[in-house]
């Protein structure tokens, strides 16, 4: 008797769920690849616009004026380091100046009397005096207020108030003025500094060197304690190896003295950056004679700006070429192959680098060409000729500059061209715009599919499941008649051999 098959005979549900919706299938496999495609299109777009947005900035700083002017680096080349240094800036003319220094600023510095750390020279008293130096006395504890100022320069006097104990030796009190300058007074520092095992002197330094920062110190009301520190009158005075004062005592000799191209000048700060325009100069000390200055077109700074330039150059072209290229042997296509906006851009970036710049001063360097620059097949550019771009900066570096920043000049073009599709709504925006909207459309596209797909995966599983709920009640009726049959056939058989034998004894 012929058996019903079971659903384990069948294929499972999955298989059997993409057979029957094969069409919708290969379709929602066809938007998950042409999305892939399309992302890699808008990174490909993203990553064009920065590279050429390095390259653009590269460039304007080719075309900037002033200080930023990359291209007209200049140098600026002492002749005794040790006397002086200095920078330039694009600004810089080119020329040699005298440079003689008589005097470099100094910071002022004060430098109290010595006094010997175990003893007690700070009175308690408002009418000052000095204690008995034996430390042995028995000295009853008490204490006042010692009131003073300090000024640095024009600031405004800062008050400060040191409290004096009458057990207070020399050593305390001197690091506690210095602690109460360090704290409240701008522009300064105190310290305490051992002359020997047994004695200090209290040292106050401006930050800042010049006569703009000079040191006061004054008493206020009764207090005696700037006078104690060896400071009896309100005019500076020489510091000594044991009396108070001033380091330099004409505050006018804080300042630098120095003659440029034989013009006396004199600067409260050892960086001095408004005498010559567009040079600063560091001074380091006096020097016996004249020095010389000398201002030059920076040839090794210009010439890292131009190989900066070809490398950012060639990344630009090189990726453009590669995502605009089509290779019919591998049938392989760039993410931009076949959109003439970038392979026109290719044509523009070579075309503007190698073609003439006309209305300059000399037509010596009127082409990149002429600068030791070659351009491949492929249009990259290479400095085969470092010594040919040398001369060219040494000989004519008005003209080589021109020849980038000029109205016509390679950098003015290619900045133009860049902008036309890195600016905000331009070309590279525009298409970004558009892949993302198919990128959305896809994804609409998909969640569309999917959801139909999802509800006919729901009503097969019923089906399914009912069909399975069918296909096991007939297995259960085929097993039921399987045995009544074999029931029914063993009765026969039985029968009729009965009816044989029956037959056989009869006859």
């Amino acid at each position: 008797m012929a058996t019903i098959p079971s659903l384990s005979s069948l294929n499972n549900f999955d298989s059997y769920f993409k057979t029957v919706t094969n069409k919708e299938q290969n379709s929602l496999e066809k938007l998950k690849t042409d999305k892939t495609a399309l992302n890699r299109k808008s990174a490909v777009l993203s990553d064009l616009k920065t590279k050429l947005n390095t390259l653009k900035t590269r460039l304007q700083g080719f075309t900037s004026v002033g200080a930023e002017a990359k291209l007209a680096a200049k140098s600026a080349e002492s002749s005794d380091d040790s006397i002086f240094t200095a920078e330039a800036d694009s600004t810089a003319v080119t020329a040699t100046h005298t440079v003689n220094i008589q005097r470099i600023a100094k910071n002022d510095i004060f430098v109290s009397d010595v006094f010997k750390d175990t003893s007690r020279s700070f009175s308690v008293n408002s009418n000052g005096g000095d204690d008995d130096d034996d430390d042995d006395d028995d000295i009853s504890d008490t204490s006042s207020a010692k009131n003073f100022t300090v000024q640095v320069g024009s600031s405004d006097a800062v008050a400060l108030s040191v409290a004096v104990s009458s057990s207070d030796t020399n050593e305390v009190v001197l690091d506690n003025i210095a602690e109460q300058i360090n704290l409240k007074v701008d522009d300064v520092s105190a310290t305490v500094i051992s002359n020997t095992r047994t004695k200090s002197r209290l040292v106050i330094t401006s930050d800042n060197p010049g006569s703009d920062y000079t040191i006061s110190l004054n008493d206020t009301g009764s207090s005696d304690l700037v006078e104690t520190l060896g400071l009896t009158d309100s005019s500076r005075s020489s510091s000594t190896n044991t009396k108070a004062g001033y380091i330099t005592e004409d505050s006018d000799d804080l300042d630098a003295l120095l003659t440029v191209n034989g013009i006396e000048i004199t600067s409260s700060d050892n960086t001095i950056d408004d005498v010559i325009s567009g040079v600063t100069i560091n001074l380091r000390k006096p020097g016996s004679s004249d020095e010389t200055l000398t201002i030059s077109n920076n040839a090794d700074a210009i010439k890292v700006q131009v190989e900066s330039f070809i490398t950012e150059y060639n990344d630009v072209l090189s990726y453009v070429n590669t995502k605009t290229s089509v290779d019919v042997v591998n049938n392989s296509r760039g993410e931009l192959a076949g959109d003439f906006a970038f392979r026109n851009l290719k044509i523009d970036l070579r075309t503007q680098i190698s073609e003439e710049v006309s209305g300059l001063d000399s037509d010596s360097y009127s082409q990149i060409q002429s600068l030791g620059i070659s351009i491949s097949s492929s249009g990259a550019l290479t400095l085969d000729d470092e010594e040919t771009l040398e001369e060219a900066i040494a000989s004519d570096a008005d003209t080589v500059v021109d020849l980038f920043t000029s109205e016509l000049g390679i950098a003015s073009k290619l900045i133009n061209t860049i902008e036309a599709f890195t600016l905000t709504g331009t070309t590279i925006d525009r298409n970004i715009s558009l892949v993302n909207n198919q990128i959305q459309n896809i994804n609409s596209r998909e969640s569309s599919i999917t959801s139909r797909l999802k509800t006919r995966e729901t009503a097969l599983k019923k089906k399914f499941s009912e069909l399975e709920k069918s296909l096991a009640l007939l297995n259960s009726q085929q097993s039921i008649l399987q045995r009544f049959g074999l029931s029914f056939n063993n009765i026969f058989q039985s029968n009729s051999n009965q009816n044989t034998r029956f037959n056989y004894f009869s006859f």
